[in-house]
């Protein structure tokens, strides 16, 4: 039922995550601009422009990825369950502890990061990060949605 508010914030986190894989999520730059770090959510890319040939370091960071897609996924399937409310909010669960455990995945890969070269500055995050805080919030409201349908269904069966 697309009319229902939780079914729209349900739909605007799948559109986060797929925001998310694609905006960087962290970045730092060294204060003579010769080397950078930018962690996406498929890899974490170190530029060292001090060396001819500019040398890229590259790691993997697909988990993140992964991590993001599995929250749209369950995002999308919960939009699916609208006539079961119960498991809307068992996939609300769900949804929040994967956003969490993406969050601090995103914390430790810019930690390792920000390790390489100037250790006195942390680096900066981007909006893929803010992405996840925006989706977190819309599905803490979601999850309050639903369950307040929830609560006004059981009320009405008590009445007949």
């Amino acid at each position: 039922m697309i009319q229902r508010p939780q079914t729209l914030l349900l739909a605007l986190i799948v559109f986060l995550m797929v925001a998310a894989l694609f905006l960087p999520n962290w970045e730092k730059i060294s204060s003579d601009h010769k080397t950078s770090a930018v962690q996406t959510a498929f890899s974490l890319k170190l530029t060292y422009q001090s060396e001819v040939p500019e040398r890229v370091d590259t790691r993997n960071r697909i988990y993140v990825a992964g991590m993001l897609i599995l929250v749209a996924g369950l995002a999308g399937y919960s939009i699916s369950q609208f006539s079961k409310r119960m498991n809307q909010l068992k996939i609300g669960f769900a949804i929040t502890l994967s956003i969490t455990l993406t969050l601090v995945a995103i914390m430790l890969g810019g930690k390792e990061g920000a390790g390489f070269f100037e250790i006195a500055s942390e680096g900066k995050y981007g909006y893929g990060f803010y992405c996840l805080f925006v989706a977190l919030f819309a599905n803490m409201i979601s999850n309050r949605l639903i369950r307040r349908d929830e609560h006004l269904v059981r009320s009405m069966d008590r009445i007949r």
